[in-house]
């Protein structure tokens, strides 16, 4: 999804909208198409001052009758703070010249630099160009952001620095020529631009005034100053991190994952507990790559672009990044992204859900998919997940039957469950589709069946099961009527005839009568022959039961309190039933138990007061009563 609130795309004219309109259509209302003159009047032209955060412009600047028009009007259509994205050929190149006519050289880096600053802006903060080799480049992409309210700076050598700029750069004590090199050139860019530098070392620090002073510490660039340090040394580090308006450390090789000298990462370390600690206390650390190394005045730009971001008013509006490392010659900074690999490596090892869905089609052929919960209690969070129980590689054992699954049924068991109210951990309790193996010793099911399964956890496309089951079912029987039978008919079937042994001529309560498990249990209830008395929680649910099963309205009470007691023993002239089946909690379960008959039995459906160790009145045992 767009992660924008708004996209505006213009053009001079709007030959190009229709094409454009189409291949930014999923983005609906947020994206919109405008004719803009960047060269004319923007207010005239229906924009507003300070209305977007980013403008991209590719190719749309340089070719323009007035650059400096175009870049006046551009810094007033943004925010304090928002960035301008430049595409735009920088540098002359023979076959591009020839091929584009280009009747004079492109504006160069510098001088984009230079008319930038000129209209509000900070300055470069990032130049990439199309291709490494300077034999080839042509084209760059430039970022430079609008200078905040407030925000200001002198021009120093074409560049927003402050004039009273003054640096403290620490030498390494060792290093050889190399860093003698590094050093001598760091001090050639910093005092080419009217920046005053102090070479000292780090002990020598102790001789060094560092209030209102930027320090760049090279002394840990090869060798380790802090793994063991000196108390002269640890007073010098405590100073650095008081004292100075900014602190630029530089190492090579502390890169934890590509780490040469893991000792060079103790101050990139507490680097990050200083910024946390010392918000407003510039702390930047770079770490140079210690396999790729640069030449000395390639290091020196790189170093220079990040004090510039870092520590130079207007250039710094917006910039947070603090930690930067060099690798092959390119500056990365710290982002969290997702390792999708590295997710799926740990879900496959923990069978946990590390991976965000993704939209796939459900019935892959060789690939079965289960229902998975990734979080108890948060219903939008169901995925399908590989399955690897099934399968081809999964030999079939005796008496198992594997069916593909064409219905699910959905239980009030399943939202319990999906809740956290139950603490099984699987979803689905019946299914219907068609057998696609059978193990040994199966007679009653053929490859190609159509079916019924009453099952634990078959929210899957493919499940295996018991052969006992597994039940064919009626060539006129669709598959959703099919899976929604099983569960509710056997608890029915198992309560009534099984644990309650009903006959002919006995009588019944049943709670919830307008559930599954309720309409089930009328239906066997009256094919037994027992006189059936229910109770529903609205009027139109009693007026469902009365419809569907010809229950006298007399015997049918409400569920929503405890008046069906009254209206129970009312009816049957005080005797009560012979059967509850109760699925009812709290007063109302005892009200239930006050129900039964001489010698009658209770069968309880539900858990909550068994888990939450409710208690019965010993009276209706006195009289034959029989809890199941």
């Amino acid at each position: 999804y767009p992660k924008v609130k708004a996209y505006t795309y213009s053009d001079a004219s709007d030959a190009t909208f229709a094409a454009t309109a189409k291949a930014f259509e999923k983005w609906g209302s947020l994206f919109e198409t405008r004719v803009l003159d960047i060269n004319g009047d923007i207010g005239a032209q229906g924009f507003s001052g300070r209305q977007f955060d980013i403008i991209i412009a590719a190719n749309s600047l340089g070719d323009t009758p007035d650059v400096d028009a175009a870049l006046g009007n551009v810094r007033a259509l943004l925010k304090p703070g928002g960035k301008l994205i430049l595409l735009e050929a920088t540098h002359l190149h023979l076959s591009a010249s020839l091929i584009l006519s280009r009747p004079a050289p492109p504006m160069q880096e510098h001088q984009w630099e230079d008319a930038l600053s000129r209209h509000g802006f900070g300055g470069l903060e990032a130049s990439v160009p199309d291709v490494l080799d300077a034999r080839a480049h042509v084209t760059s992409v430039m970022v430079a952001s609008v200078l905040k309210d407030g925000d200001g700076a002198a021009t120093v050598a074409g560049l927003a620095l402050p004039l009273s700029l003054h640096v403290i750069l620490v030498a390494p004590s060792g290093g050889g020529a190399a860093a003698v090199e590094l050093v001598e050139s760091t001090c050639s860019a910093l005092g080419g631009h009217g920046i005053g530098v102090e070479v000292v070392s780090f002990p020598g620090l102790a001789r060094t005034e560092l209030q209102g002073k930027i320090v760049i510490c090279l002394a840990e660039l090869d060798a380790s100053v802090l793994a063991e340090v000196l108390p002269g040394d640890f007073a010098q580090l405590q100073r650095l991190t008081r004292e100075p308006v900014g602190l630029l450390w530089i190492t090579r090789g502390s890169i934890a994952g590509r780490s040469s000298k893991p000792e060079l990462s103790i101050f990139p370390g507490l680097a990050r507990s200083l910024r946390a600690e010392q918000e407003g206390f510039p702390c930047v650390t770079v770490d140079l790559d210690a396999d790729y190394r640069l030449p000395a005045d390639q290091v020196v730009d790189l170093l220079f672009g990040v004090f510039r971001q870092t520590f130079v008013r207007g250039q710094a509006a917006g910039v947070n990044d603090r930690e930067f490392a060099e690798k092959n010659g390119i500056l990365h900074v710290k982002r969290m992204v997702e390792d999708d690999a590295f997710n799926k490596y740990i879900a496959t090892r923990t069978g946990s859900a590390a991976l965000k869905p993704r939209a796939e089609k459900l019935v892959q052929p060789g690939r079965p998919l289960k229902l998975t919960l990734d979080g108890v209690g948060s219903l939008d969070s169901f995925y399908f997940s590989d399955d690897a129980t099934v399968g081809p590689a999964v030999p079939m054992a005796a008496g198992e039957v594997e069916i593909s699954v064409r219905a699910v049924g959905l239980n009030f068991r399943d939202i319990l469950i999906a809740m956290g109210e139950m603490s099984d951990n699987y979803l689905g309790n019946e299914c219907s589709g068609v057998v696609t193996q059978v193990g040994a010793g199966v007679t009653h099911v053929a490859v190609g069946d159509r079916v019924a399964v009453w099952c634990l956890g078959c929210f899957a496309t493919l499940m295996r099961n018991p052969a006992d089951t597994v039940m064919r079912i009626p060539d006129d029987m669709d598959f959703v009527t099919a899976a929604g039978f099983p569960i509710i008919y056997v608890t029915a079937y198992y309560a009534l005839v099984h644990l309650a042994r009903m006959q002919a001529g006995e009588s019944v309560l049943i709670h919830a009568a307008a559930g599954g498990v309720g309409q089930a249990a009328i239906q066997l209830a009256q094919r037994l022959g027992a006189e059936v008395y229910v109770t529903v929680g609205t009027l139109e649910k009693k007026a469902h039961i009365m419809s569907l099963f010809g229950i006298p309205a007399d015997r049918i009470f409400s569920s929503r309190d405890v008046s069906f007691e009254a209206g129970v023993k009312r009816v049957t002239d005080g005797k009560g039933v012979d059967v509850v089946l109760n699925s009812l909690a709290g007063e109302s379960l005892r009200a239930s138990w006050r129900c039964v008959a001489p010698f009658g039995r209770f069968v309880e459906l539900g858990k909550r007061d068994i888990e939450a160790g409710g208690r019965l009145d010993m009276g209706p045992f006195g009289v034959g009563g029989e809890d199941v």
